[in-house]
Formats: structure tokens, sequence, C-alpha cells
């Protein structure tokens, strides 16, 4: 049986493509996202990542417009425990408030509780003690002296801090062993349009591009799945 190998420009010539297009392979698409209850819905996973270069996470949210939006990024056990620099949460106000040694520090950024899909991007620089907080691409305000330098940071789950629990979405929630620069936020941002990440090199990328399952893919460098845990539902409402 022979076997021949057509471009798509040779079959459009034989008036085989007429009506449709080959998609391009790779092409970057954003359907689902994933939306927790506010009640005991999280993604759990349990990892220690090298944080000696410093972190950033980035993510798309949207908090609801009425009600309480609780913790939603912790990291506790083996290393950084209470003090952890990973425990973020968005206050009834729409506040972001960043939890460390005890204390809730104003981050800067605000305006979250508006029903809006909004996106995040934390710089964490260990060597100094100082976060950077950037919303929809702009800088907004930063918080100091957290107390000690870890070399190695455990995140342990999204969308909850003990039994603080987040109400709203997520999308494209990612961890990058780097602080990244202004210029790559700027692009990451898109003009809020959610992008491939692949030239970034994230160590953790979960997509929520799933639309079924319990099973949060990472499409990083790390390996890291998450499990989907107590109805966390995937959701077609997307940045």
């Amino acid at each position: 049986m022979a076997i021949y190998n057509l471009t798509a420009a040779q079959l459009r010539a034989g008036g085989i493509l007429n009506s449709f297009e080959i998609p391009a392979v790779g092409s970057f698409t954003n359907v689902y996202s994933a939306e927790f209850d506010g009640v005991d819905g999280s993604v759990e996973t349990d990892i220690d990542i090298d944080a000696t270069n410093g972190l950033t996470v980035s993510m798309w949210v949207k908090a609801p417009d009425s009600g309480i939006a609780g913790g939603w990024i912790t990291s506790r056990g083996s290393t950084g425990g209470a003090n952890s620099t990973l425990n973020f949460d968005i206050k009834a106000d729409g506040r972001l408030f960043h939890r460390t040694m005890g204390a809730s520090l104003n981050t800067g950024v605000t305006g979250l509780m508006d029903g809006n899909w909004h996106h995040l991007i934390i710089l964490i620089n260990y060597s100094t003690g100082d976060i950077t907080f950037f919303k929809d691409g702009s800088s907004a305000g930063n918080t100091m002296g957290f107390g000690g330098t870890y070399a190695t940071i455990n995140f342990k789950a999204l969308a909850r801090a003990s039994s603080n629990y987040y109400n709203g979405f997520v999308d494209e929630f990612s961890i990058f062993k780097s602080v990244l620069s202004v210029s790559d936020i700027t692009d990451i941002y898109n003009s809020g349009t959610p992008q491939s990440l692949d030239s970034y090199s994230p160590f953790l990328w979960w997509r929520f591009e799933e639309g079924s399952g319990t099973t949060a893919i990472d499409s990083g460098t790390g390996g890291n799945d998450g499990t989907l845990t107590n109805g966390v539902v995937y959701s077609t409402d997307v940045p």
C-alpha cells in the first residue's frame, strides 16, 4: 500500500480543503479554569522548590463581587512553616494580603472583589526579604522583611490556607524558580489575554485545561501534578 504525505497547500490546490483549515500544531488555547467553592475545595500538592534565585508566582484570578474570599496560596510543612512567604489571601474589601510571621501585611493590591478577571504576579526575593506585586501588568507595591532567608520553600496547596478556602476562579497558575523581569511581566499579562508560558520555562504550571477529572496536570518543567479535592470543578469562565 502506497502512502502519500501531502501538505495543506497541496490539499487545498486539489480542492480538498475548501471549507476548513488545519490548525497549527501546538497552538495555545484557554478553554477552562478551576472554580472553588470557598468551603473545602482546593488543589493539593506537596513539593519542595529551590528558592535560591528567588521565586515568581503568576496566576489569573476572578473573585466574586460579594461574600468573602479566603486563603488561597499556602506554603507550609518541611520548610517555612507558619512563616511561609507563599501565604496570600483576598479580603472581603478586595485587598490582597500577605501573611507572614503571624502578621497580615497589605500588599498594595486592591480591587480584586469586583467579579472580574485579574492577573497577579508576585516576585519573591529571598536574599533581600522583598516581595513585589503586580496587578494587571502594573506595579502594586511591595512588602519587606518577611523573616529569614530560605533556600527551599515547601508548597502545599492552592485555594487553601489551613481551614480558610478561596471562593472564586483561578486560571494558568504558575511558579518560576527566578525573579522575572518587568518586561517579562508585561509580556505574560499580554494586555489581559493569557498566552503560552513555554518560553519562560515555569517550574510549575497548572493550566486547568483538563476539563474533567481530579488531576491538575503540570505543564511546567517539574512534573508536579496537583489533586483537585472536595468538588473543585472546571469552568468555561476564563480570562
